[in-house]
């Protein structure tokens, strides 16, 4: 899944909170129990639409 830059910060995932400095703290909440990893930048979340191109880390 390609998107633009607009559209991560639109949907408020990951990639986009980490470079607001401020939005650590929600960036810390989204990666708590982390469920899936980003194909894109490597980030992992507990919900996939916190991430760009979500794969699922359960095996």
């Amino acid at each position: 899944m390609e998107e633009t830059k607009k559209d991560c910060r639109a949907k408020k995932h990951l990639c986009d909170l980490m470079a607001d400095k401020a939005a650590f703290e929600a960036v810390k909440e989204a990666a708590k129990n982390a469920r899936f990893i980003c194909k894109a930048c490597g980030r992992t979340a507990g919900k996939a639409e916190s991430l760009c191109d979500p794969l699922s880390l359960d095996a």
